[in-house]
């Protein structure tokens, strides 16, 4: 199960037992769940965050990004609402424009919850 959080932030008990509800079948004699925490892009203002959501889920379906991957790419924001506003128009999703960025991913941090 992977879990993408732009803040890595610590999982909470409420949505550790949501995880644990949505994924039972996966959850061990023992009750608990191995969970890979992914280092994500994020926004760089206080407005584009379900967009960004958006972008990195369809890239992760996709395969145009990978977990693992080396180089940490990010969107272009200056087009991202217009891509999007196109898509839902023509009522079909397509790749969101990326950039190469200089970050490095931080990788997965696997726990178990």
């Amino acid at each position: 199960m992977y879990l993408a959080d732009s803040l890595c932030r610590r999982v909470s008990p409420s949505l550790s037992q949501q995880i644990k509800q949505l994924f039972a079948h996966q959850v061990d004699a023992h009750g608990k769940i191995k969970v890979h925490r992914l280092r994500c892009p994020q926004q760089p203002n206080a407005s584009d965050c379900g967009v960004y959501a958006a972008a990195f889920g369809f890239a992760m379906a996709s395969g145009q990004i990978t977990v693992l991957m080396d180089d940490h790419l990010d969107f272009q924001v200056d087009i991202m609402r217009i891509h999007l506003h196109c898509c839902l128009e023509a009522q079909a999703v397509g790749s969101f424009p990326m950039v190469n960025s200089v970050r490095k991913s931080e990788g997965v941090v696997v726990e178990m919850l």
